[in-house]
Formats: C-alpha cells, structure tokens, sequence
C-alpha cells in the first residue's frame, strides 16, 4: 500500500497498528480511517474530496497535475486519538483542527456536520493546489484560496448558485494590493492568527 509520496513518518503511523487502519479508495484518494469507527466518515469524505479536485482544476483551468499518485486522507473521528497524533508530528501547531502536509491531509472530525465540511473543504483546497502547483504560494493567496473554495465550492457541491458579490459585500478594511503583495507573515504559531489569514480575501 505504501507509495513514494507516504513519507516515513506517514508509514509509521499505518504500521504502528496496522490492524486498527482501514482504507478506501477513490479516483483521486486513498481515504484512512480507524476500523472500530466504522467507514461512513470516509466515504463522505472521498466523495467530496473527488468532487472538489474535478471542481477546482476545472474552475482555475490546471490540466497538469504533477504526481502520478493519489493523494492520501487519515480522518480522526476521536479527539484524544486526533491530539494523540498531533505529537508525534514536529511540524504540526497543537492547537490544529486538521492540517495538510504536501498530497496528505490528516482531518479531525469536527463537532457537527458544518463544522467537519468547512474544515474539509478549505484544507482539502490546499491538496488539489499541491497537486497541480510547484513550490509555495504566499501565505495570503494559499489562504485567500482554500477561503474561497471552501464557500463556493462547498456551495457548489451542495448544488447551490452563489455569487461573489454575495459573499464579500460586508468586507470592511480592504488592503491594497502593494501592501498585500508586500505580506510575508508566515503562518501562526502561537493559534492567534496573522494578517495575511484572517484577510486573506479582503483586498482592493
């Protein structure tokens, strides 16, 4: 099962037990998930995560997507599993709800259906980017994107019309493009969040 884009510490947490992981597999994922907690967490996440890989690639017009490989899922439906995780992970912020590390997500199940989706559109924006950009966007626009498409194109998937205007009419406080161009903030450590985060699509 284990393929080049699984990195050893990925490889480490499916062969710790490998008894209590089972996977599915969709077109464009591999979806984990704990086998004492049943399979329908995963297949609503593979199937949303098929639908917004399509619908982004479509919607920015990227044809060429950089890895041969599926992109992999682990879902945590437990939080003290989920917290269990995070410190094993030297590079992942405590206080994450989920995070995204190059073609692999690691997602927490959220406390209701809202929450979960939301989540899971956003960090699942940034796998479909990884998989069709090289190298590291600026904060600002990585963000700025998952914001985006984790309304409109969880809208969309929903099968509901919506328009910008709609959206970001109540913005206030725009910045101005030579100053958000010039934003190098890198991402929060401390669980307070940076300019370039909390604004990421409110500009002028």
């Amino acid at each position: 099962m284990p393929c080049p884009q699984i990195q050893q510490s990925r490889k480490e947490l499916l062969e710790d037990d490998p008894d209590k992981w089972r996977q599915g597999q969709a077109q464009h994922y591999v979806v984990h998930f704990f086998a004492n907690e049943g399979d329908l967490f995963a297949r609503k996440v593979a199937a949303m995560a098929d639908f917004f890989y399509n619908y982004i690639s479509q919607d920015l017009g990227l044809a060429n997507d950089h890895s041969p490989f599926r992109s992999h899922i682990f879902t945590f439906r437990n939080e003290y599993r989920w917290k269990k995780f995070l410190k094993t992970q030297p590079t992942a912020e405590q206080w994450a709800a989920s995070y995204v590390s190059g073609l692999c997500m690691f997602l927490q199940q959220e406390k209701n259906t809202q929450e979960s989706t939301r989540l899971f559109a956003h960090e699942n924006t940034h796998v479909v980017v990884n998989h069709f950009i090289r190298g590291s966007l600026p904060v600002w626009l990585n963000e700025g994107t998952a914001e985006y498409y984790g309304e409109f194109g969880l809208s969309a998937f929903r099968g509901l019309s919506r328009h910008p205007g709609t959206i970001f009419r109540g913005l206030h406080d725009p910045l101005p493009l030579t100053r958000l161009f010039k934003i190098t903030d890198k991402y929060p450590k401390t669980g307070k969040k940076s300019t370039s985060y909390i604004k990421p699509l409110n500009f002028s």
